[in-house]
């Protein structure tokens, strides 16, 4: 198909209208049209919509707060227990709390806890164990002068009068096993009782003066 025809040399590119609508007029022009199948898979794929998922909503709002309810409730109850084993646990106790009926009215020179002790060991009581080397470690400590007695002061006082002393680390942590034991009411491991009940020994037995030979 000629659309263009030239001249003579250096005449001008000539366009040839006739010749361009005959052969325009011989082409066919077929409109598109959509591609059609009869594959049902290809059908549901181009029909599909996603689902309404609003009523998840719900859900997943009520799971949130019941999620935040449960961590308060737990965080709550971590706190209360907390709360109340420090309580128990800071000697704010008086000692007259922890003194057996037959010693309440007795002085503290007077108190004769070995027998205590013996029993408490024979029974195979740990809690009654630990108590009866406070009460004697108590003793020890105010028969050489460095704590003064009385039946209303409190462990956490006796403390801050041995805060400047050498005595203050080993009463200090004597103190923390005794409160953690008996107003704490928590159990012992063996080897735990092992060790505290060598503590014990160890500085009762440093509190004893040493005899002198005249």
């Amino acid at each position: 198909m000629t659309l263009f025809s030239y001249g003579q040399k250096n005449d001008p590119l000539l366009f040839d209208s006739t010749h361009w609508k005959q052969e325009v007029s011989e082409l066919n022009f077929i409109e598109d049209k959509p591609e059609t199948t009869s594959d049902p898979y290809v059908k549901n794929k181009k029909n599909f919509k996603l689902p309404n998922l609003q009523f998840l909503n719900g859900f997943v709002y009520v799971g949130v707060i019941l999620l935040v309810a449960a961590l308060l409730v737990l965080i709550l109850n971590r706190f209360i227990l907390i709360n109340n084993t420090n309580t128990k646990l800071k000697g704010k106790y008086t000692a007259v709390s922890i003194l057996d009926q037959e010693l309440e009215n007795k002085p503290i020179e007077e108190w004769n806890l070995n027998h205590l002790l013996e029993k408490y060991i024979k029974e195979n009581n740990p809690r009654q164990v630990i108590r009866i080397n406070y009460l004697i470690t108590l003793q020890q400590l105010h028969l050489i002068g460095k704590i003064q007695w009385e039946k209303n002061k409190t462990n956490e006082f006796y403390q801050q009068a041995l805060l400047h002393t050498p005595l203050y680390p080993t009463f200090a942590k004597l103190s923390y096993i005794f409160n953690y034991v008996w107003y704490g009411e928590y159990p012992l491991l063996p080897e735990q009782y092992e060790e505290a009940t060598q503590v014990f020994r160890t500085f009762i037995q440093s509190l004893i003066p040493t005899p002198t030979n005249e």
